[in-house]
């Protein structure tokens, strides 16, 4: 069964926005680290813990490190804002009718329960296709047709 970029209710919507959202953070975290910024004064005006800034306190880091720890210490917000602001960007979206709006069969809860219904079905299929061929082959080696 194929679905439709629409199908699931938030599904290519968030990952949009999750990919705009890590690449707009590497930019600007970027930016940050090697134009020079004081991420240290920064952090210590944001409230963050001194075992959160003892890492870039190191004279001996570089301009790499300090945006890969600075990345890796605002992904809990670029996660907040993904779900928090996809479901805003979804009813945007639909009232200016670029998302068409989610209908009973492309609710997410019954694409799970049409999809579990095919595989019992194809799972039943299977096993009666293993016991007709086991029967078979038992009949060859009794030497029956």
């Amino acid at each position: 069964m194929a679905m439709a970029p629409h199908s699931l209710k938030y599904g290519n919507i968030r990952t949009d926005m999750y990919e705009f959202m890590i690449n707009y953070q590497r930019v600007m975290i970027g930016l940050c680290a090697f134009s020079g910024v004081d991420v240290i004064s920064l952090l210590e005006q944001m409230g963050f813990s001194e075992t959160l800034i003892q890492p870039f306190r190191s004279s001996s880091l570089g301009d790499f490190v300090i945006a890969f720890l600075l990345y890796k210490l605002i992904s809990p917000i670029r996660y907040a804002v993904t779900l928090g602001g996809t479901g805003y960007i979804i009813r945007w979206m639909r009232k200016r009718g670029k998302i068409p709006p989610v209908t009973q069969n492309t609710k997410l809860s019954t694409l799970y329960r049409d999809s579990r219904e095919e595989i019992r079905t194809k799972r039943a299929d299977f096993k009666e296709r293993r016991r007709s061929r086991a029967r078979v082959k038992g009949k060859k080696q009794r030497g029956q047709k």
